[in-house]
């Protein structure tokens, strides 16, 4: 009887370590971005897929079955059309969005529960769609460590030198 009993226990947590792997293994970054954003970014985009960094673009119309999800990318310039603007007001204080909103200014943001209490959301964003890539290619290291932690990417060194 007690074989048995330590048989289904065991069988019971292999089942769950294996489910709990699987759901970590699951965890994606949320790209929100207009279309436009996303194919002018092809370059960061091969990047992480390069790195194998599981990811999934969104645009915000398609952002609403993301929000709780742990990890959340959102680029774009307030001057863009299609919801990114909103949903950059919606997450950065007003003195934020009054800098990025000055032409010429882009910046690099880490919030944190946001729509959930696990969740980092990071935003490039800037007056424009050119001003939110320069942030995220002047910030590389910041968000390029936070993606290698998240995700327990293994990199080659070089990787870290080269600006995406």
């Amino acid at each position: 009887m007690k074989t048995i009993q330590t048989t289904i226990t065991t069988v019971i947590l292999a089942i769950l370590l294996l489910c709990m792997t699987s759901a970590a293994a699951t965890k994606e970054l949320i790209v929100v971005a207009t279309d436009t954003t996303y194919e002018s970014s092809l370059q960061w985009v091969d990047f992480l897929t390069l790195n194998e960094v599981p990811f999934k673009h969104v645009t915000p119309q398609e952002f609403e079955n993301n929000k709780k999800d742990p990890y959340v990318v959102i680029m774009g310039g307030v001057d863009e059309p299609d919801g990114i603007k909103l949903l950059i007001k919606e997450i950065l204080t007003e003195d934020e969005v009054k800098h990025i909103s000055q032409k010429g200014n882009g910046e690099i943001y880490f919030k944190f529960q946001v729509w959930d209490p696990m969740q980092t959301v990071i935003i490039f964003a800037g007056s424009s769609r050119a001003e939110a890539e320069s942030a995220r290619k002047k910030n590389k290291k910041d968000w390029w460590n936070t993606f290698i932690s998240w995700f327990d990417l293994e990199v080659e060194m070089e990787d870290a030198f080269h600006v995406y």
